[in-house]
């Protein structure tokens, strides 16, 4: 990697590829589990809560490319 980067002449000459990134979860779902919190926040079982959802996509990537860009 470290010879790639040092003859990389250009940084245009990175090739990044556009990913396009799909949740793992539907939109129904998603809105259900934003209602649980919602309603566990109410009733006092929590006060704060980071909800996060994976993402997936499908792609061959240049590590250098991703590196430079």
């Amino acid at each position: 990697i470290y010879k790639a980067l040092v003859h990389l002449e250009n940084v245009e000459d990175a090739k990044v590829p556009t990913i396009a990134f799909t949740p793992t979860i539907d939109k129904k779902t998603y809105i259900q589990h934003i209602l649980d919190i919602q309603r566990h926040i109410i009733e006092g079982d929590l006060y704060e809560t980071n909800y996060c959802m994976e993402w997936k996509a499908n792609t061959v990537l240049d590590p250098i490319g991703v590196y430079i860009y």
